[in-house]
């Protein structure tokens, strides 16, 4: 199976071990090759059952499948395709099972090539740096020899001779043959590898330009049911599940609270709203104040002559 954190609690891996099952996770970013149940059954399972929904849909025309007939059309659609062979060959395909090193190519990691994190420079001067070129003789200038005046050459009389034999069509098939027997098998290319690798440095590959910050740990294949996996999980599961120090949570709560209060007194300390009669400002004042509704100026409660007990807006004299 994959290794999602769903199939790893420790409730699972005790009823796993219980009932002799092992329980091995595959590589992350790998179900799409490796996963027997990816490979073979689950695009023949979608198959059936659409087919099954399109055979009832056409012996019931104009009603919808319910949560009724749910079960039944998946019925006949997982029976088609829970067989031997399928179990069998998804299992051969990923090369679990018989094990198969060889199966996957260096084709089939490439997608992983963009985001390697090792991204070493590429040194596209290298190639100019070699000073290797290639040119064509027959389009060289330094070259003095011309192509056309290789045909041009007078033939004498033996060239003639020769030219007679070998256009007789039993002893052109004999040279032939012999040609053949005698021909040794082309030799590769001199200059391929250096193109690939011309053509690698010009055009690299998409590479991401910084690393990645991983936000969680990095998980690989493993054996779940396994001894030292169930230990681990175990010691896990021991270290969540401690009481939490209930003073150190109120000493925080209460620091908290203290760097409110400081905040709201030094927002207060440095408050110079004056006062609308005598234009005092408020951090300068040890008596309250109050703010009009209307204009939503602020006075003193003894300029403004309002009792602090009085129900109501206050309205200033300049508002009435």
């Amino acid at each position: 199976m994959d290794g999602h954190q769903s199939h790893k609690s420790l409730e699972a891996i005790v009823l796993a071990r219980d009932n002799g099952v092992i329980m091995v996770t595959l590589p992350p970013h790998c179900t799409r090759r490796m996963q027997p149940l990816d490979r073979t059954f689950f695009k023949s399972l979608k198959m059936n059952y659409n087919a099954a929904c399109d055979d009832w849909m056409r012996c019931h025309p104009g009603r919808r499948i319910s949560f009724f007939e749910l079960a039944e059309l998946f019925h006949r659609a997982y029976t088609k395709s829970a067989t031997h062979e399928k179990a069998v060959h998804g299992f051969e395909c990923t090369g679990l099972w018989p094990y198969n090193s060889q199966l996957f190519s260096a084709e089939d990691f490439e997608a992983a090539e963009v985001t390697n994190e090792d991204n070493p420079a590429v040194l596209v001067a290298a190639v100019c740096e070699s000073g290797d070129s290639v040119t064509d003789p027959q389009l060289d200038p330094s070259n003095d020899v011309v192509v056309g005046e290789r045909d041009a050459e007078p033939t004498t009389a033996a060239d003639c001779q020769e030219e007679t034999v070998i256009n007789d069509p039993s002893v052109a098939v004999e040279e032939l043959n012999n040609s053949d027997m005698n021909a040794t098998p082309p030799t590769p290319h001199p200059g391929l590898a250096e193109a690939l690798e011309i053509l690698q440095s010009l055009s690299p590959r998409p590479r991401i330009s910084k690393p990645r910050a991983r936000k969680r740990k990095m998980e690989s294949a493993a054996v779940i049911t396994s001894s030292p996996y169930k230990q681990a999980m175990q010691e896990k599961q021991q270290m969540g599940s401690k009481p939490k120090d209930v003073s150190l949570s109120k000493k925080s709560n209460s620091k908290r609270r203290d760097k409110g209060k400081m905040k709201i007194q030094s927002t207060l300390s440095s408050d110079k709203t004056p006062c609308l009669y005598c234009k005092e400002p408020y951090c300068d004042s040890v008596e309250g104040f109050v703010q009009c509704g209307l204009c939503s100026l602020w006075a003193h409660y003894s300029c403004a002559g309002y009792d602090s007990r009085a129900s109501g807006s206050f309205v200033c004299e300049l508002c009435e």
